[in-house]
């Protein structure tokens, strides 16, 4: 039975794994599953959480040229125009040292490069939104071992000592949270 307390929700993890009909291709696959769940979030409010890739220009933008590094936009998601169009909120996530955008979001990725080569930084971008914010950013500082996001001050609040302890430091600063540390040392 319906109960609007409760958030109904589907995850579909990725979308390249919908089945293509025997007389069918995937676009039209993809905007058939991209239409039919826009149906349950409109018709019967259930939240929809598509996961896609981005396609592989993302890897061909000449990052050094562009200030602030790649900055996805809605023709960087892979078999998904139907998904955009129907999607109220879009977030493409960067991984800097993967794309070796040294300067996403304005961040210092090499910075945040831990010692066994792995970077931590995330940015993350609203390509698109419904209800406004389109183009905001975020910081994260990604702990792969125990898939854990940190959200970072903003770029232009960053200096070496806050890079060396988002790196080097697991969850707390002399005592304090990150949080409560980045506001006293404000």
């Amino acid at each position: 039975a319906y109960d609007p307390r409760k958030i109904h929700i589907i995850v579909v993890d990725h979308l390249s794994k919908v089945r293509i009909p025997e007389r069918g291709n995937r676009k039209t696959a993809n905007d058939d599953a991209a239409d039919t769940l826009a149906e349950l979030r409109d018709y019967y409010g259930v939240a929809v959480l598509i996961v896609n890739q981005f396609n592989r220009e993302i890897y061909k933008e000449e990052v050094d040229r562009l200030p602030g590094g790649v900055v996805p936009t809605e023709t960087h998601f892979a078999d998904s125009s139907a998904v955009i169009r129907n999607a109220d909120l879009v977030l493409g996530i960067i991984d800097a040292v993967r794309l070796q955008d040294w300067n996403q979001g304005g961040y210092e990725a090499q910075a945040l490069v831990n010692e066994k080569g792995y970077g931590t930084l995330r940015v993350v971008h609203v390509v698109k939104s419904t209800y406004g914010g389109s183009g905001a950013k975020m910081g994260f500082s990604f702990v792969g071992k125990c898939g854990y996001f940190r959200s970072l001050p903003k770029a232009d609040y960053m200096n070496d000592e806050l890079y060396y302890l988002t790196l080097h430091e697991a969850h707390s600063w002399e005592g304090q949270t990150f949080e409560e540390y980045v506001a006293a040392a404000s």
